[in-house]
């Protein structure tokens, strides 16, 4: 028993176990989530380009920002399909191979450290500065051209160590590279980081410093020459290298050169501590159980458990070569991460892009993640507490980052839903819109798709047989693109917007306003009423005076449905459902149904969350002669807020001029004392 206790006390863990809790504390930190997720932002257009104007849309997508990145979705999406939990594994992968070549160039740097690799990087995998893992078709690109990065750095190391043995390797090396470096512009400084890991790389050999040099400088002389290629081609070559970015910082210099450089200075210093302290400050930013849920709680409490619980066994079955981290292999980790996270910055701080925490500029982040997380592997290192000690607060940090993971998936899941429930409510009010609409709308909730990302979605559900350059539908936050895209909200104005894959082209003259702000319901304006209504932002209001609600029609031989292989099943059907099929029967015409759905959703015992809703349930009721329920849904909805009275106003007074036969005795002008009316409401 004794020895077998021995055994397990002097039990090293192997190097594949290690690429085993890589993968554990990723399949933790971002999987648990996954069949709850959906699809985010440019993932949309992506699939949609990808899907419905195939290989060759994608190429029109990319040929002005990125040309060679789009070799990439042009495999996989086919491969994958539109499902979205094949995304988020295959993300998940992604991941744990991008973190896995981390940890494999680390351990050909620091050959004699190699306990340092484990946990750079397990703290690049669960890096909390980045989030936005959910976007899964985009970043798995990203990620995919990062691992190359990785690899060719690995294989150029070998190269170096060994050149007459291994120099084959380069055939490999250098076109990972090169494509790396056309294909994004992310990593392209991140080249001058290699010969720092290759010198590192050459400790272990019997070398002078001369020949050292002279072996680093070999071999990474063919890397740079690719590099310098690449420079060429971004620079001299492609015309559209500065085409949505331009290099700022060139014009600063030349109006003011001392303040340029002076606020250069305070952006990188601010941008380093940033990525670095402040990312790592997210994870410790616990979320309110009462906010977040109980399940979800339960959720991120288990993870960062079962996380630290990996992290400290690995600790304790790690191989140790030193009892304890020396103080100079700690400051080289942390100088090797600083220079790592001062070249990381340049294509944003030339193009004057702002470094952020949060969606959508925490994408900035990822070019500094390798340099954060040997910078911070060497800061906890050189803390005085003993190895242990360290090892565990590594642990800590990479299970309260991988818990954090999951408060953000949580906020994509509910992000998810908010989408479905704005589509199905559109397929529901709208069953069928006229080719050529452009659809406006005020800013929705959905943090994490744009409306140039929404317009994928309802193109693909209104007009999923169209494969031609041309879009039958935009969608729009005035918000956003006033005075651009759309010019003013008059009429007759034209609207052109290039989707870069295809293009719409519309007038104010075929608009459809609608407004979305859950929990409330989807409502599609009334130009007679929604004008007047100053619960509206004062765009939209202008909007609902443009809008054509007669484009939508009710009918037609392949209604709109959000495809059932991204959405699943039709959700269930509640108030929201009854109102949506209410307006649309309301604008039919057909009173009696109007006052049939009523009383359906009535019964449930479910009520609006927004008072407008109520509107074309009085005006249903009225015109079947319910005047009791007329009046009390009128009274309900002033009740809420005085702001609706100009409409409620405005609504009698149409219902009064359509049932003027029929409308008791004295029943208006009651009802006009009750509100407040004016005499031109």
């Amino acid at each position: 028993m004794k020895n077998r206790f021995l055994a397990l006390k002097n039990f090293n863990l192997p190097a594949w176990a290690e690429l085993l809790v890589i993968l554990l504390v990723c399949a933790l930190a971002y999987g648990l989530v996954i069949p709850w997720l959906g699809f985010y932002w440019d993932d949309w257009a992506f699939l949609f380009i990808r899907t419905q104007l195939g290989a060759e849309g994608l190429t029109r997508y990319f040929a002005t920002n990125r040309p060679f990145i789009a070799w990439i979705p042009q495999v996989t999406i086919p491969l994958l399909g539109t499902t979205p939990w094949k995304w988020h594994v295959f993300m998940l992968l992604v991941r744990a191979v991008s973190a896995i070549s981390v940890w494999w160039v680390i351990r050909l740097a620091w050959q004699k450290r190699r306990s340092i690799a484990l946990w750079a990087a397990l703290l690049f995998a669960v890096y909390p500065g980045f989030d936005q893992q959910p976007i899964a078709i985009n970043y798995s690109d990203f990620f995919l051209l990062f691992t190359f990065l990785m690899l060719s750095f690995g294989l150029g190391i070998l190269a170096v160590r060994t050149p007459r043995k291994n120099w084959w390797l380069l055939l490999i090396a250098l076109p990972l590279s090169a494509y790396n470096h056309l294909a994004l512009e992310y990593f392209f400084l991140l080249e001058f980081l290699r010969p720092v890991l290759m010198w590192l790389s050459l400790q272990d050999q019997e070398l002078t410093r001369r020949q050292r040099f002279l072996r680093v400088l070999a071999g990474w002389a063919p890397f740079l020459l690719v590099w310098a290629g690449a420079l060429v081609w971004r620079f001299f070559i492609f015309d559209y290298q500065t085409n949505n970015y331009e290099i700022g910082l060139l014009d600063q210099l030349q109006a003011a050169p001392l303040a340029a450089l002076w606020k250069l200075f305070l952006t990188i210093a601010g941008d380093v501590f940033k990525v670095t302290l402040g990312a790592w400050a997210l994870p410790f930013t616990f979320p309110d159980p009462a906010a977040f849920g109980q399940r979800s709680t339960l959720l991120y409490g288990g993870v960062i458990l079962l996380v630290l619980l990996v992290g400290m066994a690995a600790a304790a079955w790690q191989q140790k070569e030193e009892p304890e981290a020396k103080p100079r292999t700690a400051l080289g980790l942390m100088l090797v991460g600083l220079f790592g996270m001062l070249i990381a910055g340049w294509p944003f701080w030339l193009t004057s892009l702002p470094v952020g925490l949060s969606f959508a500029s925490s994408r900035f982040t990822l070019p500094f993640v390798l340099g954060v997380s040997l910078f911070l592997s060497g800061l906890v290192r050189l803390l005085p507490l003993g190895s242990r000690v360290q090892h565990a607060i590594l642990a800590v940090l990479v299970a309260l980052a991988a818990g954090y993971q999951v408060v953000v998936a949580t906020e994509y899941r509910r992000d998810w839903n908010t989408q479905k429930n704005f589509l199905w409510q559109m397929a529901w009010r709208a069953p069928a819109i006229e080719p050529g609409t452009v659809i406006v709308a005020n800013d929705t909730p959905i943090r994490y798709a744009s409306d140039n990302s929404l317009v994928a979605p309802l193109n693909w559900m209104y007009s999923p047989n169209n494969r031609s350059e041309t879009l039958d539908y935009m969608f729009f936050y005035p918000s956003i693109r006033l005075e651009t895209a759309l010019k003013n909200l008059e009429p007759g104005m034209t609207i052109e917007k290039d989707y870069l894959a295809a293009a719409f082209k519309g007038s104010t003259d075929q608009l459809v306003a609608l407004v979305y702000s859950p929990p409330g319901c989807l409502r599609v304006l009334d130009p007679d009423l929604d004008p007047l209504n100053q619960m509206l932002p004062l765009l939209i209001r202008q909007a609902a005076g443009l809008s054509k609600v007669d484009l939508i029609k009710p009918y037609s031989a392949q209604a709109a449905v959000p495809m059932p292989e991204i959405f699943g099943s039709e959700p269930p059907h509640g108030w929201c459902y009854y109102f949506e099929k209410a307006d649309l029967a309301r604008q039919m015409g057909d009173w009696e149904l109007v006052s049939d759905l009523g009383d359906t959703a009535f019964a449930q015992g479910d009520y609006p969350n927004d008072p407008t809703e109520r509107l074309v349930f009085i005006e249903g009721y009225a015109r079947t002669g319910q005047w009791d329920k007329a009046r009390e849904q009128t009274q309900e909805a002033a009740a809420i807020t005085p702001l609706l009275k100009p409409v409620l106003c405005r609504l009698w007074e149409r219902i009064g001029q359509d049932t003027a036969t029929s409308i008791p005795a004295g029943l208006l002008d009651a009802i006009r004392q009750e509100l407040e009316c004016t005499a031109n409401p």
